[in-house]
């Protein structure tokens, strides 16, 4: 790691020098070309460029770590601007003393007259200095805005990822307690008829909600392993319906190892059975087909039931719970790149088609030669499908178009500039301005023979030119600046395109004094080649500022996106706990009805009701983001009890509850405070309920920690209508500005 560091440095360290080193032949080149002959020899030039350029060289890094202080607390910009102007005047005055002893030591080689005093190097070479000293401070905040720009795209990239995840949990968690209602009123239903198909039933229900628990947080499992999943549920319904429900599996060998969203097939054959076959009251079957189908898996679902209505009824089916959700996990997954389809199968009733990306899951040993005994096999290990599934051809509906490529990064458009940032681009032409027109006179008065009136009158107006080009070019530079960024992609490219771009305006510039006739004739066209390395270093003042204002306005985009995306995450997460039912509480609820079922069936009836009865007040609450206080105090309660019962003589949770009478029905966010208490376990819990001026302010608190359910609600609810606030991983308090009746 020491290594690598050392080696970066040492690269940086020979790109640093490297550039001033150009730029020092740049200069020197000029000087050559501008040179008259009363001037020392070229070796005396080379000399000089070459100790400031890499004096510049040896200052830069000192530059550039002021440049990354970032000052704090009062008055923070002020200081700023105070700092690096302190800087730029310590460097000008050190280079101003640095010329000044070359010179002398120079000039006194080659037996010349004195050198010119310090104050003299320091008024005319005052706005390269500043000017150098601002480039590197503008490419390096640039440099440092891009980076960060960059790590925040990335974090992005990472939330938008996580929010995908967790609104594909929350989708998952949907599909639970929807599932879960239908399965407990069959298990009602069969206490007393059946006993033993009821214990079957709450074993094949375990083991889906164990088959949830092992698939959580997955996004993908194997075709195959999500058809073993169906098997429970495919057991439950023929329990119920064993006389006329027929379920067929036409699935081959290489599509059985592709991977799919877990919990599809599910609600796509349960849409089957309920729609399509229970309203004809007889025999039907309902098949699962599958194929690979060159880069994509095709599956399809199809009964020979009823069909489709026609009008309302068709839409209600079309918008139901489990297809919708199926709808949302595929779009949330693959985007536009997968394919649902519901219509009416060619041999009667109805078929769902679905076509996502083929992917193979790692290798498995199989169970057996024939899939596991699924679908039906023509001998070489394939299986047949009976029907045909979907042309290669998509339709309008769901189109398949390729990804684009290209990056944020580069499409990103540039903001446009501001009012203020054109004032402070003119005020700062007009400052140059200014000072250009003086600096002829300032330069005159270290010397005692000097005419400071007359230089100022002689070659002001060529000063004044000069700034007033370059300010009408401004505008064609950031232009160029914002069309072609540095730094965002296409290698050196940019970089090459700015030196080239650099050269014309410089060369425009250059032409337009020539043509303004506004130099004085005794050194007309002499200070020309001097002027580019001056020109150079403007153009990329300018380009660093533009670039470096973009990567700022990005990041701060970024970094705003990010808090939405932390938000939209804790949201889901939250929305997810709204319709979520403890695996291992129901299961352990299924273990009690099914001891219960030969020695006391009205007690497991009671059972089995009251948790069905929880299951659908939560199903029907899960879609309402607000709910009356004592709407979720009944759920609350309900919860409650009903752990009260499966827990007995383990302790259990105890609430308590003060002044929700008189503000039962204020409204609270839903599951408020069934999130908080779920993990609760033994525990006497003390809810608070009073009226503050904001609104209800809501308190409560545990003789046990629930201090990560209190740090998830502050995250996800905390809005301008709801404060939330942590006392200590005991107390949590809560207050909702929230009116009588609805929100």
């Amino acid at each position: 790691m020491e290594s690598e560091r050392r080696a970066a440095i040492s690269r940086r360290a020979a790109w640093l020098i490297t550039a001033w080193t150009i730029l020092a032949l740049l200069e020197f080149v000029a000087q050559l070309i501008s040179a008259k002959p009363r001037k020392p020899s070229w070796e005396r030039q080379l000399f000089l460029d070459f100790v400031i350029a890499w004096s510049w060289a040896a200052v830069t890094p000192v530059v550039v770590w002021l440049a990354r202080r970032h000052l704090t607390g009062r008055f923070a910009t002020v200081r700023t601007v105070a700092l690096h102007l302190i800087a730029a005047c310590s460097i000008m005055m050190v280079f101003a003393a640095l010329r000044t002893v070359l010179e002398s030591l120079i000039l006194h080689m080659y037996g010349a007259a004195d050198a010119p005093p310090v104050l003299w190097s320091i008024l005319m070479y005052a706005d390269l200095d500043t000017v150098l000293y601002f480039v590197i401070i503008g490419i390096t905040r640039a440099a440092d805005q891009l980076r960060e720009y960059q790590d925040r795209t990335l974090r992005a990239a990472a939330l938008e990822a996580e929010l995908s995840g967790a609104q594909l949990r929350y989708l998952e968690r949907q599909l639970q307690p929807h599932f879960l209602f239908n399965c407990l009123h069959v298990i009602s239903e069969l206490a007393y008829e059946a006993p033993a198909a009821a214990r079957r039933i709450i074993g094949d229900l375990q083991s889906l909600l164990r088959s949830a628990v092992a698939k959580a947080g997955r996004d993908e499992v194997p075709l195959g392993e999500e058809l073993d999943t169906l098997g429970p549920y495919v057991a439950i319904q023929r329990a119920r319906f064993s006389e006329w429900l027929t379920v067929d599996t036409d699935v081959d060998a290489e599509a059985r190892r592709a991977l799919m969203p877990p919990f599809v097939l599910q609600p796509l054959v349960e849409n089957a059975i309920r729609h399509g076959l229970t309203p004809r009251g007889g025999p039907g079957t309902v098949g699962i087909s599958a194929r690979v189908d060159g880069p994509w898996l095709s599956i399809r679902v199809r009964d020979d039931g009823v069909g489709l209505a026609k009008g309302p009824a068709a839409h209600t089916r079309r918008q139901g719970i489990g297809l919708r959700n199926v709808r949302e996990r595929l779009r949330f997954l693959y985007g536009p790149e997968h394919w649902f389809s519901l219509g009416d199968n060619p041999g009667g009733g109805t078929c769902v088609d679905i076509r996502i990306p083929y992917r193979l899951a790692p290798v498995v040993p199989a169970a057996s030669a024939n899939g596991n005994g699924n679908g039906h096999s023509n001998g070489n290990g394939r299986h047949l499908v009976d029907t045909p599934l979907p042309p290669d051809n998509v339709t309008a509906e769901m189109p398949v178009p390729q990804r684009d490529a290209t990056s944020y990064v580069q499409r990103a458009p540039s903001p446009p500039l501001t009012g203020k940032e054109w004032a402070f681009l003119a005020a700062g032409w007009a400052l140059f301005g200014t000072f250009w027109y003086l600096q002829p006179y300032l330069g005159e008065v270290p010397w005692p023979n000097g005419h400071p009136v007359s230089m100022m009158l002689e070659f002001g107006p060529l000063n004044i030119a000069m700034v007033l080009v370059w300010a009408s070019l401004t505008p064609a530079v950031i232009a160029l600046a914002r069309r072609v960024r540095v730094g965002v992609g296409d290698g050196w490219r940019p970089v090459l395109f700015h030196v080239v771009g650099a050269v014309v305006f410089s060369a425009i510039q250059t032409g337009a004094i020539i043509a303004l006739d506004v130099e004085p004739r005794a050194f007309r066209f002499a200070q020309q080649p001097q002027s580019l390395i001056w020109n150079l270093f403007v153009y990329a003042a300018l380009v660093a500022w533009s670039n470096g204002r973009d990567y700022y306005a990005w990041r701060r985009e970024r970094e705003l996106e990010s808090l939405r995306l932390e938000g939209a995450i804790m949201r889901a997460r939250w929305r997810s706990l709204c319709v979520n039912l403890r695996p291992d509480f129901v299961c352990e609820s299924l273990d009690i009805i099914s001891a219960l079922i030969d020695d006391d069936p009205s007690q497991a009836e009671r059972l089995t009701t009251r948790l069905a009865d929880l299951l659908r007040l939560t199903l029907d609450t899960a879609a309402e983001p607000w709910l009356p206080l004592e709407r979720e105090l009944s759920l609350l309660t309900a919860y409650v009890d009903l752990k009260r019962t499966i827990e007995t003589g383990r302790g259990c949770i105890r609430v308590q509850v003060a002044g929700a009478q008189r503000y039962g029905e204020r409204r609270i966010p839903n599951r408020l405070l069934r999130a908080l208490l779920e993990d609760a376990g033994p525990a006497t819990v003390k809810i608070d309920v009073t009226q503050v001026p904001r609104g209800t302010r809501i308190a409560v608190r545990s003789d046990r920690p629930m201090d990560e359910a209190a740090e998830m609600a502050r995250q996800a609810l905390s809005t301008e209508r709801v404060s939330v606030r942590v006392v200590d991983q005991h107390e949590v308090v809560f207050v909702i500005d929230s009116p009588l009746g609805g929100i």
